[in-house]
């Protein structure tokens, strides 16, 4: 689901919002959906204990927030396509993390599916093969060292949300009242660097098309993928469901031939079935 965000986000970006003010609405929206549920489901999933709030912080902030903004970076300074490739390396960070702190074994079959994931989404982004893999400005010998830092730090932040959320879901926490905190978090960091007026002017614009947009956004964007791999994080380990969710070049290759009629390169099509064969080896494998 993380593949679908450059529909929205092309779309937002098109109507004047800046990076901070497309996360804090995604979040905002995000925490209200869930705090919803919450009140249905059970108001209890509210309460939080001292000792939880370092897997809250760790994963809103180390994790979700600092992956949004350092991917921002790094795509602003690198090509998509670079940045992209850079947040897909999370697995071999998560592998390791997770060696040290939970002891998970690292197979050879997780070994050959994360450089099998990582070479698929390198053909996927279009690094290989284009004349613009590593900049925006179209040279192979340009490079931004702000971008390739951040684009490293938001895969390294990308695969400690899923520690984070491990350490949190093992303490007792259910995966909503992680997402929700998270997201209330997120959205009182952004909250003094957030455009409302572009806000307010697009939902006046088309008051029920545009709401429905946003919160279309912030559910397919911020809701059901942390909600999914946090899910995951309780049955598989970390470094499996990080391989699993690494696949975003793929998908987003996907929603580009669906909604923007963009035409896949044979590069982009031999790098999607590399991925889908990596992720259905690990997906039959033994833990």
């Amino acid at each position: 689901m993380f593949g679908s965000v450059g529909v929205f986000v092309r779309t937002l970006y098109g109507a004047g919002f800046n990076n901070a003010t497309v996360l804090f609405a995604r979040t905002l929206l995000a925490a209200g959906l869930l705090l919803v549920c919450i009140l249905i489901q059970s108001p209890k999933l509210l309460k939080l204990r001292l000792q939880d709030l370092p897997w809250i912080l760790g994963c809103g902030i180390l994790g979700m927030l600092t992956t949004n903004v350092c991917f921002n970076i790094s795509s602003t300074n690198l090509s998509l396509a670079f940045a992209a490739v850079l947040l897909s390396i999370a697995p071999v960070y998560t592998l390791v993390i997770s060696k040290l702190v939970f002891g998970n074994r690292i197979t050879v079959t997780k070994v050959l599916c994360v450089a099998m994931t990582i070479a698929g989404c390198i053909l996927v982004s279009g690094v290989i093969g284009s004349s613009s893999g590593l900049s925006g400005s179209g040279g192979l010998m340009t490079l931004s060292a702000v971008g390739v830092i951040a684009g490293i730090i938001s895969g390294i932040s990308y695969g400690l949300y899923s520690i984070f959320s491990r350490k949190g879901t093992d303490s007792g926490l259910n995966p909503i009242t992680i997402i929700f905190y998270c997201m209330v978090i997120i959205s009182i960091v952004l909250a003094p660097f957030t455009d409302y007026a572009v806000i307010g002017n697009y939902v006046a614009a088309a008051p029920a098309g545009h709401s429905a947009f946003l919160l279309l956004h912030s559910l397919c964007v911020g809701v059901l993928p942390y909600m999914l791999i946090t899910l995951s994080i309780r049955r598989l380990t970390p470094g499996t469901v990080t391989i699993l969710a690494s696949c975003e070049p793929v998908a987003a290759m996907i929603f580009g031939v669906l909604f923007y009629g963009e035409v896949p390169t044979i590069f982009s099509l031999a790098g999607l079935v590399i991925t889908v064969v990596a992720l259905g080896v690990l997906c039959t494998a033994k833990e």
